[in-house]
């Protein structure tokens, strides 16, 4: 601990630079035994982030005013604002996001005097900064780069700044852009406002500046003092790194091994003697090499072991080697069997210490490939965010599937292994949804309750028109919908209509074909339903500029029929025949080209002839489309895959957009898009659910 005879000043400066994406705070809160500093910066929803920083600010406020008059150490002080601090994030631990990429991260830091204790939260810095030396401490007391955060401050560290000194607090984006010898002299030759606002000047003429939090401290003395030069080795109280580890010496580890190689030759026993030796026999060898000598013995030895064809004879020859070998040992003189021992015991402590050797270099090599993977593996995760961020797609999806190997070649043969590959899998598939579009509407808004059915009815069909929702029974009823889901009009449909199968909303007007081909028109300005003449035998079909095109059941082809009032001409092949046929053909649209799906994706027509369009592939494949939707006066086309519950959405070029599900509903009987609106309207039971397309849905 360092003595001053002169009092110490401390000038304080902040900088927060936020962005688009991520907000940034850096706070300071005087009071009259010391000062409290906050640095944080959110990656998170704007108004997820505004909740979630007043929260954390007003406990910090209210705690604030409970201790600032209180005469405690530094890090007694910090220690007692924490507590409550930890209470509000673990409450919010879900916004962390990948504990080894968190979304956001924060640091306390309460100065008393020359005293200092510091609190963070992620991966925030703080480098210490005199003159000759830069050191981050934060780095040095927790390896935080590397580690799982947890969600809440679980790491305090306390210590001592001497005049002359400045601590810098920044947010991660700032060792990206300068280096530490520049950050040295930027903050050591400066006072801390200047430097400051040169980092902002540099910051501020990049094309796309990063999230930026600093706040910067300048210790000093009120009269001239001498260098400050000295380390900073005294601030912080943590156990100092070693350079090299410690390896045992032969012959300790020698010795050990022959104590306990001792207490085994006193309790030595027959059964052990049996595999120190070979059995004696009279045949006479050539003087050989040792080497030669034991590959001889084996070699006689499994010779031996041929002719023991019985379980008997087995018995005899093993009892016979074992009393000879017992013989041989009672006749060996005492020093004799203490080297035999002594030799053994050498040869144990040898192949222990091999063999410990090699497990070791196997762990070691084993832990640094899994670390390094997973230091990949969180790179790419996070590369994978950052470009997300500019909408660069492609690159983001080479990414992924770069990630996603790794991550199959992750190790996770234990528990803690395990957790950890099981919360990169799951940050990945979070990333594999933001990639493929993908939401999940778990609780879809029930819009409207329709009445139930009765004589044998069921709701069956549902049409958009204008922002008008029709409603018809599989009987003889049909329902006009107000803006709030509410019944508005009854209307009995002619006998002719009963069992209506299809609907094709006209411009103001909605066609209707019965199960034997029947047609009919409602007319939504006079609430009525008129009988056609013409009966349609379509599949599916759209309407355009005073006529509709369909896809016939039988000829499998398009046709056109012109519709003047009531009255509907008499159809002709639009599809040229040179085009063939539409076998796997399942739904049809029109706005001025005609738009074909089948079960797996959709062909393009214009004039007749298929043009060349393609769709973006989707993650799940597309595999049971069942009806296509769009109109002249929307960007997009929409895709309802009924037995998935799911809703896929491409603009006009083929580019995916959005895919939504609704994994929640046990069954669906219809939808409806309002394509002006951007709505979906689905149809299940009684209830019609309506969800936003392309806005953020309530999850």
């Amino acid at each position: 601990m360092t003595t001053n005879k002169f009092p110490v000043t401390t000038k304080v400066a902040t900088l927060a630079l936020p962005t688009r994406e991520a907000h940034v705070a850096a706070t300071v809160w005087p009071g009259p035994r010391g000062m409290l500093l906050f640095l944080a910066e959110l990656n998170l929803a704007p108004q997820t982030r505004q909740e979630f920083l007043q929260k954390i600010n007003g406990e910090i406020e209210r705690v604030w005013q409970e201790v600032k008059l209180m005469p405690q150490s530094a890090d007694e002080i910090l220690e007692t604002i924490i507590v409550p601090i930890n209470n509000q994030l673990a409450s919010s631990e879900r916004l962390l996001g990948n504990p080894l990429s968190p979304r956001y991260q924060m640091l306390l830091a309460y100065l008393s005097g020359q005293k200092i204790a510091l609190a963070e939260l992620g991966l925030i810095d703080a480098f210490v900064i005199s003159p000759n030396k830069l050191n981050n401490v934060l780095v040095a007391s927790s390896q935080h780069r590397g580690r799982k955060q947890s969600g809440t401050f679980d790491n305090l560290i306390s210590g001592e700044l001497i005049p002359g000194e400045n601590l810098l607090l920044a947010t991660p984006a700032l060792t990206d852009y300068f280096s530490w010898d520049r950050l040295r002299q930027l903050i050591s030759d400066r006072a801390p406002g200047q430097a400051l606002r040169e980092i902002e000047r540099y910051m501020l003429q990049l094309k796309n500046h990063p999230p930026l939090g600093l706040i910067c401290l300048k210790m000093s003395l009120a009269s001239d003092i001498e260098s400050t030069d000295s380390s900073i080795s005294h601030l912080l109280n943590t156990q100092a790194q070693t350079d090299s580890l410690l390896q045992p010496k032969l012959i300790s580890y020698l010795k050990s091994k022959f104590t306990r190689g001792k207490a085994t030759a006193n309790k030595f026993t027959t059964t052990e003697s049996t595999g120190l030796t070979k059995p004696i026999t009279s045949t006479k060898e050539k003087p050989a090499g040792g080497l030669t000598l034991i590959f001889g013995k084996i070699s006689r030895g499994f010779k031996r072991l041929a002719w023991l064809g019985s379980r008997e004879s087995a018995k005899v020859t093993i009892a016979w080697w074992l009393e000879a070998k017992i013989i041989q040992w009672r006749r060996l003189a005492k020093s004799k069997r203490a080297i035999l021992l002594l030799g053994l015991v050498i040869l144990l402590a040898f192949s222990q210490s091999i063999v410990n050797l090699g497990r070791n270099r196997i762990k070691s090599v084993d832990s640094e490939y899994y670390n390094q993977l997973v230091t990949e593996i969180t790179e790419k995760q996070a590369e994978i965010e950052g470009v997300l961020i500019y909408g660069d797609h492609d690159k983001a999806l080479i990414l992924f599937n770069e990630a996603k190997a790794k991550l199959e070649q992750l190790p996770h043969n234990t528990s803690s292994r395990q957790e950890q590959w099981q919360a990169l899998q799951a940050n990945l598939s979070l990333l594999a949804r933001r990639l493929q579009y993908l939401n999940e509407v778990t609780n879809p808004e029930a819009w409207s309750q329709l009445p139930a059915p009765t004589n044998n009815q069921s709701w069956g069909q549902l049409a958009a028109l204008g922002n008008q929702i029709i409603v018809i029974g599989s009987k003889d009823k049909l329902l006009t919908l107000s803006a709030d889901g509410k019944v508005k009009d009854t209307i009995s449909l002619p006998g002719e209509l009963s069992n209506t199968t299809k609907t094709i909303p006209l411009q103001n007007d909605l066609l209707l074909i019965n199960q034997d081909n029947k047609t009919g028109l409602y007319t939504a300005s006079t609430n009525k339903i008129s009988v056609l003449t013409q009966n349609l035998e379509l599949q599916d079909g759209g309407w355009y500029q005073g006529g509709i095109y369909y896809l016939s059941q039988t000829s499998r082809t398009i046709w056109r029929a012109g519709l003047q009032g009531t009255t509907l001409a008499s159809p002709t092949r639009w599809l040229r025949s040179s085009q063939g046929e539409l076998p796997n053909a399942i739904s049809l649209i029109v706005d001025g080209s005609i738009y074909v799906a089948t079960a797996t994706g959709v062909e393009k027509y214009n004039r007749g002839l298929k043009q060349d369009f393609n769709i973006a592939p989707v993650n799940p494949p597309l595999n049971a489309i069942t009806k296509i939707y769009t109109a002249s006066d929307t960007d997009y086309l929409y895709l309802w895959e009924k037995n998935n519950k799911r809703l896929v959405v491409y603009d006009k070029t083929g580019k995916l957009i959005i895919q939504i599900t609704l994994p929640t509903l046990e069954s669906t009987t219809a939808v409806a898009i309002d394509g002006v609106n951007k709505l979906l309207y689905v149809l299940s039971g009684n209830t019609i659910y309506r969800v936003p397309i392309l806005a953020p849905v309530t999850r």
